[in-house]
């Protein structure tokens, strides 16, 4: 308890975490902006649908098709290619890669090059996909109309890719997880409260149920084999008792001698 205590004694830690709030906070603002001439029809996706995953990444940005609705994954696309294009598959990537800070830099810019392209790609392909789905409905499907969706998507995408970077130089940790986290933890209470209505909710009451018949099974069969009990105990008494009886007077008398005349 005294080191969680001594974390906020320290200033600088105090102003990372602040920051880190700050960013998410102007995040979750950008993932509530749906896009100009878009209208959303259709809010639920299906658990096995591709845009359910992307959704619970992007923090249910996709969901309301906001400005941040591509999130990070274009750029985490375009990391995973360079780094396997570095490993010696193309020349110059692979000269980087042993160039130290230099080729550090350098890989970079690369990865954010190949973002643009890779964004642009793939915000025309979920605008036509969600619209051919019926998720999403376009004022009108010029060229212009999707040139200007894809543009704001993309500026989207690298909006929220400096934001991971500020996170990075600034707040705690790595920006580009802090923001995935952000976005699985804001979905996690409805996640959480499906699984139970689609999965405990019948099964607690089936179980409640059992337990209860099972019960009432039991108390009957308790009351049967008490009742079993009683009329076997009344049975060897009525057996018992005329046995003891005596037959006659006589018997009284040598029995009880002096009570009867």
């Amino acid at each position: 308890m005294k080191k969680f205590v001594g974390i906020f004694k320290n200033k600088e830690i105090v102003n990372r975490i602040f920051f880190t709030i700050m960013i998410l906070f102007i995040f979750r603002i950008g993932a509530a902006i749906t896009v100009p001439n878009v209208t959303v029809k259709n809010f639920n996706f299906s658990d096995n649908n591709a845009f359910a995953l992307m959704n619970l990444l992007g923090g249910g940005a996709l969901q309301s098709f906001s400005v941040f609705a591509l999130g990070v994954s274009p750029y985490i696309t375009a990391s995973i290619i360079v780094q396997l294009l570095s490993m010696d598959v193309l020349p110059a990537l692979t000269e980087l890669s042993e160039q130290g800070e230099y080729g550090r830099k350098k890989s970079e810019m690369a990865t954010r090059y190949l973002t643009l392209l890779l964004g642009a790609v793939q915000a025309y392909g979920i605008v036509k996909t969600m619209e051919n789905s019926s998720y999403i409905t376009l004022a009108d499907t010029t060229f212009w109309t999707y040139a200007y969706i894809v543009t704001i998507l993309l500026a989207g995408a690298m909006l929220v890719m400096w934001l991971g970077d500020q996170i990075s130089v600034k707040g705690l940790g790595n920006g580009i997880s802090v923001i995935i986290f952000a976005g699985i933890v804001r979905s996690l209470p409805l996640q959480i409260s499906k699984a139970y209505t689609e999965w405990l909710a019948d099964k607690i009451g089936q179980g409640a149920a059992q337990i209860l018949k099972g019960s009432l099974h039991l108390r009957r069969a308790e009351q049967t084999e008490n009742t079993r009990s009683a009329c076997r105990q009344e049975r060897q008494r009525s057996e018992v008792q005329p046995s003891e009886l005596p037959a006659d007077q006589d018997q009284l008398r040598r029995r009880y001698p002096g009570h009867l005349r």
